[in-house]
């Protein structure tokens, strides 16, 4: 609405598309980082115990993430969510 009311763009499909990409944008932004360490999680090797060898909840999955890759490591794949 504010790019229609400063006259940048008509209320037509290019705005609305350019809305959609940023709300997109903006919704990977956010989910990325829990899905890469939900994906660590599933794929962690099981012990004999039924528990995951690497990890011993999401916390400390993000904790080794951020300590081994930096905050980056939390988009990793970001590029084909988007």
């Amino acid at each position: 609405e504010a790019v229609a009311a400063r006259g940048w763009l008509a209320d037509a499909p290019p705005l609305h598309m350019l809305a959609s990409l940023a709300g997109a944008f903006a919704g990977v932004c956010c989910n990325q980082p829990l899905d890469v360490v939900r994906n660590r999680l599933y794929n962690q090797p099981i012990g004999p115990d039924g528990q995951g060898t690497l990890y011993a909840g999401a916390v400390d999955c993000a904790k080794q993430l951020l300590r081994s890759e930096g905050p980056l490591g939390l988009y990793r794949g970001f590029s084909s969510h988007y």
